[in-house]
């Protein structure tokens, strides 16, 4: 019986030190999994930063930036030249294009409101000189009637001198005066 509780409790220490052994190999086992999949995660992240920096940051967000400034600066009324991504064939590409095309149709509204004002003021000035003709018209007509009576009623003056009829030559000359005053009173009138 003691041979047989002997011979237990070494089976039992043996099964003991196999499932300690069995335990340890599983425990080293699963902390070198962990220290692999710490590794393969660091490795997975310093990828993903290398790719934002080498890749993403060069190729996507600084022309996404550059084609931002280049939209502000053609908002405030600047010029800008943004060839660097007319050739490619992705949506940056197609951006620049489309920048392009707002910069063009900014630059013809420009344009168009720059010759609009030109017209604008031609317009104007054609206003001015159609009312300075009309107003040299009216005021020639206006004078010129009274030029031609004076000169009419100062020849009568002449032949009713020669004739000897000075009453008659003088309500001619009162006539001219009257007529002279009318003149002045236009001309005063468009001082």
């Amino acid at each position: 019986l003691s041979r047989l509780q002997k011979s237990l409790q070494n089976d039992a220490r043996d099964q003991r030190q196999a499932l300690t052994a069995t335990v340890q190999a599983f425990s080293l086992q699963s902390d070198r999994r962990q220290s692999v999949l710490l590794i393969a995660t660091v490795l997975a992240l310093a990828g993903g930063v290398g790719i934002l920096f080498l890749y993403v940051r060069p190729v996507i967000i600084r022309p996404m930036q550059k084609l931002t400034g280049a939209m502000h600066a053609i908002a405030s009324g600047q010029a800008v030249r943004i060839d660097d991504f007319d050739q490619r064939h992705d949506e940056i590409g197609q951006l620049t294009r489309a920048v392009h095309a707002f910069q063009t149709s900014v630059h013809e509204r420009d344009q168009a409101i720059a010759q609009l004002q030109a017209t604008q003021n031609e317009l104007v000035q054609a206003g001015k000189m159609a009312e300075l003709g009309n107003l040299s018209a009216g005021i020639s007509h206006e004078l010129n009637q009274p030029l031609a009576a004076i000169r009419s009623y100062a020849e009568n003056a002449e032949i009713l001198l020669d004739h000897q009829r000075t009453d008659d030559a003088r309500s001619n000359l009162k006539l001219i005066s009257e007529l002279t005053g009318r003149m002045a009173s236009i001309i005063a009138h468009l001082r």
